[in-house]
């Protein structure tokens, strides 16, 4: 991983894990950022990655962030069986990628039967679902906020990591 930072995790609902991701895209440029942060239940450290590609879009990103997450903590759950069968909320400020990872999660492949945009990425996204041990669950977040929850600080960051990422690649 790239970072690892201390973050302190207050009020904790119902999820053990947390992913907070964001994706980001210079339209003009078809440069994209993606971020993510992995907090689990009292423990301080968190797990922050980031990347950046070039020939994208908005939403390929934004599935890119989801997608890299669960791949971290599948990856993670052969070597740490604490992170097996955990409840595990991914907090997301696209609805195009939480309403998708929602039917996902049902059962529902809609992008095999129709001209869906990302297909590859969908079929990814419902391989690493199939493998991750734990239930998940999605909840869409306020975007570009300033409110002062750990929710929205946390988006803020993922949306700063990711759109820091795009810049960087186009050299903006």
């Amino acid at each position: 991983m790239k970072n690892e930072i201390n973050f302190i995790i207050l009020n904790h609902q119902k999820a053990m894990i947390e992913i907070f991701t964001d994706g980001s895209c210079i339209v003009n440029k078809r440069v994209g950022g993606w971020a993510f942060i992995i907090a689990r239940e009292k423990i301080e450290n968190c797990v922050v990655d980031y990347g950046s590609e070039i020939n994208t879009t908005n939403n390929r990103m934004e599935m890119t962030a989801i997608l890299k997450a669960l791949e971290y903590i599948e990856r993670n759950q052969r070597i740490d069986k604490t992170l097996n069968g955990q409840y595990i909320t991914i907090y997301t400020d696209s609805r195009y990628a939480g309403d998708g990872i929602k039917k996902i999660i049902k059962g529902d492949v809609w992008w095999r039967s129709s001209k869906v945009p990302n297909p590859d990425l969908w079929e990814a996204l419902k391989t690493v679902i199939c493998k991750v041990k734990g239930e998940i669950f999605v909840e869409w977040v306020e975007a570009h906020t300033t409110k002062k929850d750990n929710k929205s600080k946390f988006n803020s960051y993922v949306d700063f990591l990711a759109n820091k990422q795009a810049k960087e690649r186009c050299f903006c």
